[in-house]
């Protein structure tokens, strides 16, 4: 067993509530740097500092840096919150339903103090028909949109992410999103007009904040979670592939003890029905794993029963970007709008193309244009462009 495996283990016994004992066989603690990275890619600091007691014998410099995060992430709360909510009020004002997803509305619904879930962001989802208004309220509050203005026939993407820079010059992120799982392809598992109309209030965060019902909130965690398995996880200074982060077990478990039986036969329901089964069947066996986490008998039998070879399990297991774009493409309804769709990723926005060309800067746009169009048919020629 690796030291970092070891370090997994005893951080899911205390967040059991066992006694996490640090291990005669990690000798002086030779890779305090690796730990610490270990600390901050779980995003579980906040958690283990709540059950201190439980790492009695935990090196010293360990429990400071799970004190020091602990704290700075409270810090980072209060703001966040503050513009958050500030956020979700203007929304609200310009007649724009919006839903709080994943970290900020686990925080918010599951967790006994919002710090001690952490996060670098909050994620929105609004419909499509209310991205222009929401970008617009979002402006008049002083956010900027992180990426620039999209490419001359609009955005390739399902989301957009928004800055503000608070007094203490700290960044706070929105995730604007109209598409659940920012992907066309698997608007048949989890749409977006549908999880809008059946969001729960979210009233530890604002009287007009929405969350995601239970089932699709667990279903949309198993997704984002494979989905993180392909794409990466950006921890500290890089991605990571790991998709066995703790506060993901977490989160799970704390969604799956809230469920009831009627809650259960609808998630296998849904999960089965959009090719998902696998997908979510993974998540609560590796919740099961590290924190226990109760599953009914039935409903993993007949997760595990399902197909495994769906649409939707082959687009999350592929790292493949031509293959992924074209099932966004298929699942792209009208012709209209999936021609808009292929000129939009043929002529992706000016700050896009100088990041492609950084030598390029003085060449006119539509010259890069045709150079990215010409390697583009060599690649797929099996040629190599020089």
């Amino acid at each position: 067993m690796s030291l970092l495996q070891a370090f997994d283990n005893a951080c899911a016994a205390a967040l059991r509530g066992e006694e996490a004992n640090w291990g005669d066989y990690w000798g002086k603690l030779q890779d305090v740097e690796a730990i610490m990275r270990r600390i901050h890619f779980h995003g579980i600091a906040g958690v283990l500092n709540e059950r201190i007691e439980l790492l009695a014998n935990w090196p010293a410099q360990i429990i400071d840096v799970i004190e020091r995060e602990s704290v700075s992430r409270a810090m980072w709360e209060l703001r966040h919150r503050a513009l958050i909510v500030q956020v979700i009020e203007a929304l609200h004002r310009e007649g724009i339903r919006s839903v709080v997803l994943k970290g900020t509305a686990y925080a918010y619904s599951l967790y006994s103090a919002p710090s001690l879930r952490f996060r670098g962001d909050t994620d929105l989802l609004i419909t499509e028909a209310d991205q222009a208004a929401a970008s617009s309220a979002l402006k008049n509050l002083g956010w900027v949109k992180a990426m620039g203005e999209p490419g001359p026939f609009g955005s390739v993407h399902y989301q957009e992410i928004w800055q503000f820079t608070d007094p203490a010059g700290l960044t706070h992120d929105i995730d604007l999103h109209w598409e659940v799982t920012n992907s066309k392809a698997l608007g048949h598992v989890l749409d977006a007009e549908k999880v809008i109309a059946s969001a729960l209030p979210l009233d530890r965060l604002s009287p007009h904040a929405l969350r995601a019902e239970s089932v699709a909130a667990l279903i949309h965690r198993a997704i984002n979670r494979a989905a993180h398995a392909q794409s990466g996880y950006f921890s500290m200074d890089r991605n990571e592939y790991d998709p066995n982060r703790l506060c993901w077990a977490l989160d799970i478990h704390l969604i799956a003890q809230s469920l009831s039986d009627q809650e259960w036969a609808k998630l296998s329901r849904r999960a089965i029905n959009g090719g998902v089964a696998a997908i979510v069947y993974d998540a609560l066996s590796f919740a099961n794993a590290k924190l226990r986490t109760s599953v009914p008998e039935d409903v993993m039998v007949d997760l595990s029963s399902a197909p495994t070879d769906t649409p939707a399990s082959r687009f999350l297991s592929s790292s493949n970007s031509f293959e992924r774009g074209l099932a966004n493409l298929i699942a792209t309804k009208g012709f209209r709008k999936q021609f808009q769709l292929l000129l939009a990723k043929a002529f992706p926005s000016a700050s896009h193309m100088r990041d492609k060309y950084p030598g390029k800067s003085n060449t006119p746009l539509w010259v890069l244009y045709i150079r990215r169009f010409f390697e583009g048919v060599l690649r797929m020629g099996g040629g190599s462009p020089r």
